[in-house]
């Protein structure tokens, strides 16, 4: 497939969650109330990523 918009969407997206996962990107956060404040990804979150990457790589598949 020679689609530069479909292309650089995946391209995007690809660069996306190798950001998230590199730099360990959390959606959820509460005081633990010690001063310390802790982080976490929630199942939601994780799934979406998840399910990102399925479809990413499905794609790949299907056009190369």
């Amino acid at each position: 497939m020679n689609c530069p918009t479909v292309t650089n969407l995946m391209e995007a997206t690809d660069a996306l969650l190798k950001f998230i996962e590199e730099n360990d990107i959390q959606d959820e956060m509460a005081d633990d109330g010690d001063g310390y404040t802790d982080t976490w990804r929630s199942g939601e979150f994780s799934e979406l990523i998840e399910h990102a990457q399925a479809r990413l790589n499905e794609l790949k598949e299907d056009i190369s």
